[in-house]
């Protein structure tokens, strides 16, 4: 039984070599049920160590014992699994689904094991399709509807058979680019298609017909695309056989085909711009042009959308290539793509137009370049921006304000230049909005309009320039003539930045506008249309409103008015639902972000310091300083501040809080399961996950606020907040939340996995250089280290293993009382793991040991506390005791049998008595402890305890 036991710690603490030697010793003198079960932990250790025909033989040996044994028929099945022997390893799984079909574990293994005996029956039929398929394609004997359904196998078999590789080894790609130029479109659209699946590396559905779609996943914006081997391979293939210009030419050949025949859909020519943008690249002129005649081709919005994503998906992966490749120079093809994409005129191509000039003003907008490859950027989007803001066309105004909101986002200097020098825009979006509207274009101007104004308002000289011109009087009378929703929050927006400009300013801005009745509006013009319509339109405008609401609660006087209005805050907050909060839109920023203004207050502060100099080389508090020195100096003297804001007191903060967790109605955890929703939504922001995380850490700072978070999940939505975020101010607030929580839950409320989870991030707060919330995971950690629960042993192996143990130890060397005694609490609930007395047990805690004694005689009573009850617990150990003996400073253990605490004494006792019941061959030790037991004045718990050895050795 010890060899089992000694081999289970083993197998614990990760050294499976070392349990292995112990079963092994103890296999050899074992009785048989023993010897079935230690046979059976052999097997598992073998598994670990991946010996597989031993594990297998193990396992065997533990079943001729206990043939029903269920955990070496796992073991075995397992081993035969991973011998390739599938079939064998079926039937070991079906009888354990048959002994325990409740078991996932069990029913998961039969289910995979199923599938890959079904896989091996049908392999060798499967690699003779390839073939057949790929010559029935290409046999001219075939009719053309043979040879396109050929094709769409062949697709199939590429998407859900991984046959990509087989199809490049059997020369397709040449074979395929001499039907994509055939006269048939279905026969080169087909051809098309089935090059662009191998090219995309994508799966698709069963049931998706059309070519493969644009990759939905979240990826690095700074780094390469991630490509699958197969894909890359035939992207290589297609550049080797047919080339981009032979692409291109394949393109401009379905092209001119594609008016000749009005009921084609003009697939081919849609397909050939697809493989472009997988293969192209933006040095190859010729592409650029095709790309420019496709967007000119009106009879076909789907061509013309295919057009502008790929432009947008070369400009995206050139610019990703980053140093790697030559900077790109400004050329005619460059701008011809560019100004063809801003003449569209059709609603549909909107977003895939937007997308496309972001992407390219991105790539032009390139800082990284060398003195040689320097341009113009101003010079270079101004001749692109200016002649569709001067249209006379409504649309190309429309594209044109949308090309200059974008540019925002990429180049502000420019942009905010562009607003200042070229009267045209300034007249545009002051005077295009009091136009009647009478279309859509009309809307979509308006909307453009404000969009403008608010990214012109934030620039600081812009903003400026635009208060000396009245810019107050005439966002007013805008937000009273506008009639569209999403337009009158921009100007909403754009009045609070304003105000946030100065003082007299503020005072301007409030008198002119009621804020409160604006909004009251607004949110029950959104519940009439989404009462009509349904609960997902209109989300842009629901954004628009948080993002006006947002700007608004800067100020501390609308939080004020908000804080006195709880009908108005319920019904703002009952907007959004779960699904508009998982939507890739702005609305989830934007109600983050709204959240984020009412529940701070001036204290607190977030947002990380600037990265530009001189902020990017100093502390928080030397940045502070440089702040206070820079309020002193004269006005005149004063670096430019984009604006000044007051968030308001802490109480304010604190009343918004609470009345947010009461403002969702029967549904308390309203707020909290809307912003979990956000921070766990699939491709989730970094924005987006930072302003969610502070949420939560603002909602923590109530305690009353705690259980409903715990509930509503928050620590799932923080844990994941905490290793996805890259800013460590932001990733610093998930931690700390998740630290408040894990202080004042009960761990054995907590599911294993969340609490397991729980102790990295929290391991690596306990190392932060702010004391506070050291303190708070040292805490956290200590209430996790408690738990009883059935996993209560592997959680503190955890924290363990996470260096646990030397953070608390670090702590002692504090000069704070508190964290020290944080330290030792966290290392007295930490000595019920296994392999912490295993530690002691063989004589490496000798420092620790000497720390402990070193605190117990301290002034401070819970410190004292915490590091006798670590001693007390070790003392239990018989193999401890000789270890703590020896120590020089021991005694201190023995001298506060005479404290005044009933607690330390208790503990004290508890020590003492171990001490003389394992030390009976050490006289010395036996002595020490009489005589302090002897001379104490023991009441309580401690006598209970002393009381039997003091009568024993009388």
């Amino acid at each position: 039984m010890d060899r089992k036991e000694a081999g289970n710690r083993r197998l614990a603490s990760g050294d499976f070599q070392g349990a292995v030697e112990q079963y092994s010793a103890g296999i050899a003198v074992a009785d048989e049920p023993l010897k079935a079960v230690l046979l059976s932990n052999r097997s598992f250790a073998f598994l670990k160590l991946s010996r597989w025909q031993e594990a297998c033989d193990d396992a065997a040996a533990s079943l001729e014992i206990d043939p029903s044994a269920v955990k070496p028929m796992y073991r075995r099945s397992l081993a035969l699994e991973q011998l390739g022997r599938c079939g064998d390893a079926l039937k070991d799984a079906m009888m354990l689904v048959r002994l325990q079909p409740t078991t996932k574990d069990f029913t998961t293994l039969a289910q995979r094991l199923k599938v890959a005996v079904l896989k091996g029956v049908d392999s060798a039929a499967d690699a003779l399709l390839p073939v057949k398929v790929l010559e029935e394609a290409l046999s001219e004997k075939n009719t053309v509807e043979a040879r396109v359904e050929a094709l769409k196998k062949a697709r199939g078999l590429c998407v859900f058979r991984g046959h990509t590789d087989t199809f490049l080894r059997l020369g397709a790609v040449p074979a395929l680019a001499q039907l994509a130029r055939d006269e048939s479109e279905e026969m080169a659209a087909g051809a098309l298609a089935f090059l662009c699946v191998m090219a995309s590396g994508l799966e698709r559905e069963e049931d998706e017909e059309d070519p493969p779609q644009e990759e939905t996943a979240v990826f690095d914006v700074n780094k390469p695309l991630p490509v699958k081997k197969s894909a890359e391979a035939a992207r290589r293939c297609i550049v080797d056989d047919v080339g981009m210009a032979g692409v291109v030419d394949i393109g401009r050949l379905r092209r001119k085909m594609f008016p000749k025949d009005s009921s084609s859909s003009g697939g081919s020519c849609i397909c050939a711009v697809k493989l472009l943008g997988m293969i192209g690249n933006m040095d190859d002129s010729s592409g650029l042009v095709f790309l420019a005649q496709c967007l000119e081709v009106i009879e076909s919005e789907a061509l013309q959308s295919a057009a502008l994503t790929c432009f947008g998906r070369l400009c995206d992966h050139r610019r990703r290539l980053g140093t790697t490749v030559k900077a790109l120079r400004d050329s005619h093809p460059l701008r011809l793509c560019i100004e063809a994409g801003l003449g569209l005129t059709q609603v549909s191509l909107v977003d895939s137009l937007r997308s496309a000039i972001a992407s390219a003003f991105s790539l032009i907008a390139d800082k990284e370049r060398s003195d040689t490859d320097k341009i113009d950027t101003l010079t270079v989007f101004k001749s692109m921006v200016e002649p569709f803001i001067q249209s006379s066309e409504t649309r190309h105004q429309v594209n044109g304000l949308m090309a200059l909101a974008t540019l925002f986002a990429v180049d502000r200097p420019a942009a905010s230049h562009i607003i200042q020098s070229v009267p045209a825009v300034l007249m545009l979006i002051f005077e295009g909005p009091r136009q009647v509207c009478t279309c859509d274009d009309d809307r979509e101007l308006q909307r453009w309009c404000a969009d403008v104004t608010m990214l012109a308002v934030g620039d600081v000289t812009t903003r400026k320039s635009l208060l000396e011109s009245g810019a107050v009087e005439m966002l007013t009378e805008l937000l009273d003539c506008s009639t569209e929703g999403c337009a009158r929050a921009k100007y909403i927006c754009s009045l609070a930045t304003l105000a946030a400009h100065k003082e007299d300013v503020r005072k301007q801005v409030f008198e002119a506008v009621d804020f409160m009745e604006t909004l009251r509006e607004a949110i029950e013009a959104v519940k009439d249309e989404r009462q009509q319509k349904g609960g997902d339109s209109n989300r842009t405008l629901v954004a628009g409103i948080f993002e006006a609401c947002a700007f608004l609660c800067l100020h501390a006087s609308f939080k004020e008015r908000l804080a006195t209005a709880p009908r108005t805050l319920a019904a703002l907050l009952s907007l959004p639902d779960a699904e508009d909060l998982k939507n890739r839109s702005s609305l989830p920023f934007a109600y983050t972000s709204f959240l984020m203004n009412i529940f701070r207050s001036r204290e607190d502060k977030f947002r990380p310091r600037k990265k530009e100099y001189p902020y990017s080389e100093m502390t928080d508090a030397e940045a502070d300083q440089l702040e206070a020195m820079y309020d002193k100096m004269p006005e005149g003297a004063r670096p430019v501040k984009n604006g000044e804001v007051d968030l308001g007191p802490a109480e304010l903060a604190v009343k918004l809080r609470k009345a947010s967790m009461k403002a969702t109605g029967t549904d308390k955890l309203g707020v909290i399961r809307l912003l979990c929703g956000a921070l766990l939504a699939p491709g989730v922001t970094q924005p987006l996950c930072a302003a969610a995380a502070q949420c939560l850490n603002l909602l923590c700072r109530e305690t009353e606020h705690r259980g409903a978070l715990v509930s509503a999940g928050a620590v799932r939505a923080l844990l994941a907040a905490s290793s996805a975020l890259d800013d460590e101010r932001a990733r610093d607030s998930a931690r700390q939340a998740l630290a408040q929580l894990a202080i004042t839950t009960n761990p054995n409320l907590l599911a294993y996995d969340q609490a397991s989870n729980m102790v990295k991030p929290l391991c690596e707060l306990i190392q932060h250089n702010h004391e506070l919330l050291q303190f708070e995971a040292a805490l956290a950690l200590t209430n996790l280290s408690s738990s009883s629960a059935s996993y209560g042993d592997e959680l503190r192996t955890s924290i363990y293993r996470s260096e646990g143990w030397n953070r608390f130890r670090d702590l002692l060397f504090s000069d704070n009382t508190m964290l020290q005694r944080a330290g030792l609490e966290g290392m007295c609930n930490m000595c019920q793991c296994e392999l912490i007395l295993e530690r002691f047990a063989e004589g490496k805690g000798g420092n620790d040991l000497k720390i402990m004694l070193a605190f117990v005689g301290v002034d401070d009573v819970q410190t004292c506390l915490a590091s006798s009850g670590a001693l007390a617990m070790l003392s239990g150990v018989p193999e401890v005791v000789p270890h703590l003996a020896k120590q020089e400073n021991f005694l201190n253990i023995l001298a506060v049998l005479a404290h005044d605490d009933a607690g330390v004494q208790h503990r004290a006792a508890v020590c003492a008595v171990n001490c003389a019941r394992y030390s009976k061959d050490d006289a010395e030790t036996l002595r020490k402890v009489d005589v302090a037991l002897r001379r104490a004045t023991l009441t309580g718990k401690a006598y209970e305890v002393a009381r039997e050895h003091i009568s024993g050795v009388a």
